[in-house]
């Protein structure tokens, strides 16, 4: 079966939300836009693939989300909860030409799921078992795939590596789009929001 034009599909690497393999490092991929196809129906890992109005799409809507107790900065400087961000808020993102700038928030959604913790060289990310982040080396990765060593992209280009990536129980995520570019920073490491995409089915 064909898989998704720019997304990982179940990564080589890892195991947990990954659903591939053990061994390896997963294929970076970068993060899907209204060009990217699939078939309808496919397995993604960590993604829903939707029936569409049309027959002949399908719509792929990402789960991954933030812990809610998260901490978030705002472009402005002020810090919120993740729970406590709202449609209109305005974040922190990273354009395809790798300029920082402002984000706006909307759809922001809230939902129980299965829950990892990355442990890095700066710090821990605490977020859903399907929440993608962007790797230095370019494309994105679900979070359960990364494999330590794998460097995280940054705000200030400074090096935030992998340690380890571990189940964490199950609780409330928060989830959001952030428009122009889709990404948020978070602790200076870029983060895929969450998406949807009308994918048209590739001829065979």
């Amino acid at each position: 079966m064909p898989t998704v034009g720019s997304m990982t599909s179940g990564c080589s690497g890892g195991g947990g939300g990954c659903g591939g393999a053990s061994g390896g490092n997963p294929t970076p991929a970068s993060g899907l836009g209204q060009s990217d196809v699939c078939i309808c129906p496919g397995g993604i890992a960590g993604y829903n693939v939707l029936p569409s109005p049309n027959s002949d799409d399908c719509i792929i809507t990402s789960s991954g989300c933030l812990v809610a107790s998260v901490e978030i900065r705002l472009a402005d400087g002020s810090l919120k909860l993740a729970e406590d961000v709202s449609d209109g808020d305005v974040l922190l993102g990273r354009s395809d030409e790798g300029e920082v700038r402002k984000q706006v928030v909307s759809g922001v959604t809230v939902l129980e799921q299965p829950l990892v913790v990355i442990k890095t060289s700066r710090g821990e990310i605490h977020c859903s078992d399907s929440h993608p982040l962007f790797l230095d080396m370019g494309g994105t990765v679900l979070a359960p795939c990364l494999d330590p060593g794998d460097k995280l992209l940054t705000e200030d280009g400074s090096d935030v590596e992998v340690i380890s990536v571990s189940p964490n129980g199950f609780g409330k995520v928060v989830g959001w789009q952030c428009l122009p570019d889709r990404n948020f920073f978070v602790d200076g490491v870029l983060h895929h929001n969450k998406w949807h995409i009308i994918a048209q089915p590739i001829p065979m």
